[in-house]
């Protein structure tokens, strides 16, 4: 009780710099959503079943009038704000932040770069798949009994089929965090289904739920003549074309100086903090000498996989960036569920003396980090004064924040 009592005040002081450096990240990517997440908003089923089309036809059922950019931009403003503060009230319920270490890592998530691109992509359909991967995971952490973990069961596979007709990449941004949870909650098998329930979904998606040139072209036809911005015709490529194409296109990049420049880069930006939290899981969940050893190894390889995982996905799409990201974010809440499904463990000698100084490094190399963003946007060292500069001229009008940008 007296080390608590006299680390404390530094707790509190790591808890507070969270805070921080979140709102300087924020800041940091902050931009007015760009034409193409406006576009991708419109996406919906008036021309037939598509994917990446649920999050727009909802948006439309309930009378929104998504089509001027006005709205469809305030809607992407608004999901980023609930996402960002859904991780932060699902951290703050854990009680995560309580102890020195979970303070500390937690302000290191705040300095990540990680939180600067989630705030950059406004409008994009990331924050949309965070807000129900936290519906999932309060579900399944909070459900006592059978019955409770039916609906839970029940519901978090709802949720799942809608993050992944909202885009599939929730196949491996999610739904690895809410099948490991649930092994975590010893229902293997609910877990296991839902995984492969999310795979056969997927698969299907990617055969039935793309289009013929033919009907590509009405489809930018119909939203060029709805829309009050111009859409970005390239958007509607995706219905198109398939997954094989998708590979050969962006492997094709990789020879291109500039994408291994940003695929080097981005990787040496995020993967340790990602890699530092999916550390911080797996020993966690292997101290648990009351599981069964075979138990432990897979819950030690399904939390390593979760933070892995997303990585893959410069191998099938153009944002390295962006994946890069999706890793960070996954490990993070992981690390979250891990600390209540899993008794606290101390770190050794070894680690107090090394994992430390490695945090202060990344929090350093993150404030530091000045990579491109997307659109033409540049991601500014710290300070970030010329960006914040920007953010007060969108405030004060001279940029007027809900009309539509170049790009």
């Amino acid at each position: 009780m007296q080390r608590d009592c006299t680390l404390q005040p530094l707790r509190d002081v790591l808890v507070f710099a969270a805070w921080v450096a979140m709102l300087l990240n924020v800041l940091k990517g902050a931009r007015k959503p760009g034409l193409w997440a406006a576009t991708h908003l419109q996406f919906d089923w008036s021309q037939g079943f598509l994917k990446r089309s649920l999050l727009g036809t909802l948006l439309k059922a309930l009378g929104l009038p998504i089509e001027t950019y006005a709205v469809a931009a305030s809607v992407a403003i608004v999901l980023t704000a609930a996402a960002f503060l859904g991780v932060a009230a699902f951290v703050w319920r854990s009680k995560f932040h309580k102890t020195l270490e979970g303070a500390a890592l937690c302000a290191l998530m705040g300095t990540s770069f990680a939180v600067a691109l989630m705030s950059h992509l406004v409008g994009y359909f990331d924050h949309a798949l965070v807000l129900l991967t936290l519906a999932s995971l309060g579900l399944i952490l909070r459900a006592r009994g059978a019955v409770q973990e039916v609906v839970a069961g029940l519901l978090s596979a709802l949720f799942v089929v809608a993050g992944l007709l909202t885009h599939e990449v929730f196949l491996v941004f999610g739904v690895p965090v809410i099948c490991t949870a649930w092994a975590l909650r010893g229902r293997w098998v609910v877990g296991a289904l839902t995984g492969a329930g999310a795979l056969v979904l997927t698969a299907l998606l990617m055969e039935h739920g793309v289009a013929e040139h033919a009907l590509t072209v009405k489809l930018i036809r119909h939203h060029e003549g709805l829309t009050d911005f111009n859409v970005r015709r390239r958007a509607f490529m995706i219905f198109e074309r398939d997954s094989a194409e998708n590979i050969r296109v962006t492997q094709d990049q990789f020879r291109s100086p500039h994408r291994l420049r940003s695929f080097i880069g981005s990787l040496f930006t995020l993967l340790p903090l990602s890699g530092l939290f999916s550390y911080l899981s797996a020993r966690r969940v292997w101290a648990e000498r009351q599981r069964h050893t075979l138990h432990r190894a897979l819950a030690v390889s399904a939390t390593l996989g979760v933070g892995a995982v997303p990585h893959g996905l410069v191998w099938f799409g153009w944002d390295i960036y962006r994946w890069h990201a999706q890793s960070v974010v996954s490990a993070f809440l992981m690390l979250i569920v891990v600390s209540l499904c899993c008794a606290p463990r101390a770190w050794s000698a070894r680690e107090r003396l090394i994992l430390p100084k490695m945090m202060v490094a990344m929090a350093l190399f993150n404030a530091m980090a000045g990579y491109g963003f997307f659109d033409g946007y540049k991601a500014e060292p710290a300070p970030y004064l010329d960006h914040i500069k920007h953010v007060e001229r969108a405030l004060s009008s001279d940029v007027p924040l809900l009309k539509p940008p170049k790009r």
